[in-house]
């Protein structure tokens, strides 16, 4: 769902950049509060001059100049209808990916210490921790490392590139050992 949002974010992202508008150069994000304030105002057909003097936003106030120049075209009916699309897919992407998360962390309510501990491993943080977690369910039903990495998928490398699944089964590992000792 993460990819799939991304996605049409980059989706969003080339549309306005053959659109000649490159508001990502002078805003943290199209998808910010001010940045979706800039892309519905466009959507509407607004000049950027009107989407300013409407907005109460500090941020595009205090970078009008900046956006002008990154702004130098509006969108056509096609543009539009693609944008909108690709918004609603981003806008439910997010509420789905809300109520992953939600249920994710009432699985794994009842182990917020061993989240916490495995979220300390390199590349793990507490979110991929709780998914953990909520995947494999007791750690002590595998036998030892080998067998989670086995059981994740991962027990073919030569079918993925070999130092990402190297790295991946070492993760799961001393994921494994962690949950199953109980060290930190």
């Amino acid at each position: 769902m993460v990819q799939n949002r991304t996605d049409y974010k980059n989706r969003v992202h080339k549309v306005l950049q053959r659109c000649n508008i490159r508001l990502g150069s002078k805003l943290h994000s199209v998808f910010g509060k001010a940045g979706m304030e800039v892309l519905n105002g466009l959507m509407t057909g607004k000049s950027l001059d009107e989407i300013v003097n409407e907005s109460n936003s500090r941020l595009l106030k205090e970078r009008r100049g900046e956006l002008e120049k990154v702004v130098r075209a509006g969108l056509d009916q096609e543009d539009v209808f693609v944008l909108k699309r690709c918004l609603r897919m981003v806008e439910s992407l997010d509420g789905e990916l809300k109520e992953l998360d939600a249920r994710i962390a009432m699985l794994v309510a009842d182990r917020e210490k061993e989240v916490k501990n495995i979220s300390k491993v390199p590349g793990v943080a507490q979110v991929s921790a709780s998914a953990i977690l909520a995947e494999i369910g007791d750690a002590k039903r595998f036998a030892d490392g080998k067998k989670i990495t086995s059981w994740t998928g991962y027990a073919h490398p030569s079918t993925r590139k070999k130092a990402y699944v190297s790295l991946a089964r070492k993760i799961l590992c001393i994921i494994h050992h962690l949950l199953v000792t109980g060290e930190e």
